[in-house]
């Protein structure tokens, strides 16, 4: 497993003070060892997405992020916009919307840690609407852990009404990282 981790205690050797001798006259010593790898989750940097000509149809852009950690985790998602809102006229004006809706996936694969089911965890996954993520949303890796980071696929979706109104449009979507111990 490529799971880079830090080794974060000294190992604790113990023996009994005089040997065992078993039935054949042999003698042992235990040794007991022990050690603690410290938990650790990270999420890489995601620089932002350039869609340009929002009304190209079937627009979607697809972008990578590095995520790793060593624990079972939620990954939290919440959009600040419910959409790309027009900079000046969030609202609209006219027939013309001021919002610019789209759907956000999020695939992150998995490690079970279960070797003898192949140690595949699946993927955790999450496929939601930009108004879906103005309430936030959680996706939990049900016990697996990752260490090859994920994918988010964002395609924009058709627009209410005459259009879209000119201008610059912007969205924030805060992607969040919470371990569970």
């Amino acid at each position: 497993m490529r799971t880079a981790c830090l080794l974060a205690a000294a190992m604790l050797v113990t023996a009994g003070t005089a040997a065992k001798a078993d039935d054949a006259g042999r003698k042992a010593l235990v040794l007991e060892a022990v050690g603690r790898i410290s938990p650790k989750c990270d999420i890489g940097a995601l620089g932002g997405v350039d869609l340009g000509d929002l009304r190209r149809s079937g627009l979607a852009v697809e972008t990578r992020f590095g995520l790793s950690c060593n624990v079972p985790f939620d990954i939290n998602l919440r959009s600040a916009n419910g959409g790309l809102a027009h900079e000046t006229l969030p609202r609209g004006q006219g027939p013309y919307s001021g919002l610019a809706a789209y759907r956000l996936a999020i695939n992150v694969p998995l490690e079970s840690g279960h070797p003898g089911r192949g140690g595949l965890g699946g993927a955790a996954t999450g496929d939601f609407t930009s108004r879906q993520l103005m309430a936030g949303q959680v996706i939990s890796s049900r016990g697996g852990v990752a260490f090859d980071g994920g994918r988010l696929n964002i395609e924009m979706m058709e627009p209410e009404g005459a259009g879209l109104l000119a201008g610059r449009y912007w969205e924030t979507v805060e992607i969040s990282l919470v371990p569970r111990l």
